[in-house]
Formats: C-alpha cells, structure tokens, sequence
C-alpha cells in the first residue's frame, strides 16, 4: 500500500489512513480532518470549515464530514449545528 504526507501532522502514513476531500482532492490523514472537524463542532462554528491547504479556502462539504467517521453523538451535533446556521 502507497504511503501519504499529511501536510498537517507532517506524517507518512499509508493510504488507508487517509481521508480525500471531494470538493478540493486533497488528502489529509483521517485523524488530523477528524481533530480538525471536531473542534469546530465543540466550538459551535461549523458553518465555514474549509480545507487545511494553504490558499485552498473550499468549504468541506456536508457528505465529506459526515462519513469522515465521526461518532453518532458528534455528527448529530454537527447536523444540529448546521441546520441552525442555516435558519439563522
């Protein structure tokens, strides 16, 4: 299996470790988009979360953050999150 530089932990990890953005093709290492993700959602500023990719700036679509792997409890509070950006 290829191994990937995640250009966030500054590792070379296998592929399988990796997580591809749809809406810009990079690739991070799943726990680094995770970590990322997650401290959007703990801080409740979900609206906006964009790729890490120095000059990238595409938002994260909903399908990448959703099947990243995140727990039932933490998509549900993202889903939540998203849903009152979206009223507001």
């Amino acid at each position: 299996m290829e191994e990937h530089y995640c250009g966030i932990c500054s590792r070379n990890l296998l592929g399988n470790k990796f997580f591809f953005l749809s809406g810009c093709e990079h690739i991070y290492c799943s726990e680094c988009l995770k970590e990322l993700v997650l401290g959007r959602i703990e801080d409740g500023t979900v609206a906006n979360i964009t790729c890490p990719e120095a000059g990238c700036n595409k938002l994260m679509n909903d399908w990448d953050i959703r099947n990243m792997g995140l727990s039932k409890s933490d998509k549900e509070r993202y889903e939540q999150l998203s849903l009152n950006n979206a009223i507001a």
